[in-house]
């Protein structure tokens, strides 16, 4: 497991339907989980659709 990332909040891998977000610091976060960040929200989503529609993120995260 270590392509895997974890909620930085609560520790769980994230999975491909998860709702998420992404900050302007690129950090994905839970939409259940607070924002302790409190920086600008530049996209929604699944965790799946915004691994896929940025290139800085591996698509091994999805394996």
């Amino acid at each position: 497991m270590k392509n895997k990332i974890r909620c930085h909040h609560c520790k769980e891998f994230y999975q491909p339907q998860d709702k998420v977000a992404l900050n302007y610091a690129n950090t994905i976060l839970h939409f259940d989980c607070p924002d302790t960040e409190n920086l600008p929200i530049i996209d929604e989503g699944t965790f799946e659709e915004i691994v896929k529609r940025y290139s800085f993120f591996s698509d091994t995260l999805l394996n």
